[in-house]
């Protein structure tokens, strides 16, 4: 009797542990298709659960739900000022985007606030460049954010640039449609080949279409090549095609060298080929430097241009700048 006793306890007690854990699961599943879709960067969109998914769990979580939704978790709770979740956010898009790529730049590109947009594409592009170098590039240039779009695109150049310079110039040479991504492309570059060969930087940069050239460019690499070489320099550009707009280089160059040759820099305007337009900026910026030196020489030096209006124009800045 006591042993049939005992059998029908051990019964009762099991059916009634099969009964707790039959609710237990009955209040997950219920709580879980009872979550609210999170909304991208909504800071209104708050939750009542203060637990937070810890990085060591992200693929148990992704087995539970979708990289999306831990990802709008993380976006969620990082605007809510949790900037202990930048690092779990950037590891999620890593393994997001090396098994759905697309889908982790989306997610990213559509971030509300700007700071976080940034870092989240940033993150999910170098990784995507990794996989798939020419689909990231497509998508990074469909970007239409002016305020992402060039970092996006710098993240292509710098790639391709380490894994081969001739890389990123086959890829500008592509780019002349495209005016912008084509002086981002441009200029990282110049940024990579200038300290190493600035020679070489500038030669390449004056067989670009003058159309493509941005100031900004010009002058760093005119300026940096006349600190290092200023023969060198003054040689490329007095062999530069008239019809080339390399106002912002000899300008660059003279604003370098005046004070340190002014007899090379003069000699240089003296020979230029170009119209008096062009000119005017680089000799209105060598005859201030000259009269803050020498006021008669720098008289003598603007009686030698032959333009009319020009001389007469730089005799005028001239008496201005005397000190």
């Amino acid at each position: 009797m006591k042993s049939i006793h005992r059998s029908h306890s051990k019964r009762i007690q099991g059916l009634a542990l099969i009964l707790v854990i039959s609710v237990s699961l009955g209040f997950y599943f219920a709580n879980k298709t009872a979550s609210p879709k999170l909304v991208i960067g909504d800071k209104n969109n708050h939750t009542n659960s203060t637990h937070s998914l810890a990085p060591d769990k992200i693929l148990q979580d992704k087995i539970e739900d979708s990289f999306e939704h831990i990802a709008a978790k993380y976006t969620h709770l990082i605007l809510q000022e949790d900037q202990n979740k930048h690092p779990e956010l950037i590891r999620l898009l890593g393994e997001w985007t090396k098994e759905s790529p697309r889908e982790a730049f989306d997610f990213s590109v559509a971030i509300h606030n700007p700071k976080l947009r940034q870092m989240a594409t940033l993150t999910v592009i170098s990784k995507w460049l990794q996989q798939d170098r020419d689909e990231a590039t497509r998508s990074a240039m469909q970007v239409t954010q002016t305020d992402l779009q060039p970092l996006l695109i710098r993240k292509v150049a710098d790639a391709a640039y380490r894994d081969n310079p001739q890389i990123l110039l086959s890829w500008i040479d592509t780019l002349k449609d495209y005016p912008d991504v084509h002086q981002v492309a441009q200029q990282a570059y110049i940024d990579f080949h200038l300290e190493d060969d600035p020679e070489g930087a500038a030669n390449w940069l004056v067989r670009q279409s003058p159309e493509t050239v941005s100031t900004k460019s010009s002058s760093q690499v005119f300026a940096h090549l006349t600190t290092q070489a200023p023969e060198t320099t003054a040689l490329i550009l007095q062999n530069l095609p008239e019809s080339r707009p390399w106002q912002s280089a000899l300008l660059a160059y003279v604003e370098v060298s005046a004070s340190t040759s002014p007899i090379n820099t003069a000699n240089l305007l003296n020979a230029m080929p170009w119209s008096e337009q062009q000119l005017d900026p680089s000799v209105a910026s060598f005859a201030k430097e000259i009269a803050h030196i020498d006021q008669q020489a720098a008289i003598d030096w603007s009686n030698t241009i032959q333009s009319d209006a020009l001389r007469e124009a730089t005799l005028q800045v001239i008496t201005a700048n005397t000190p």
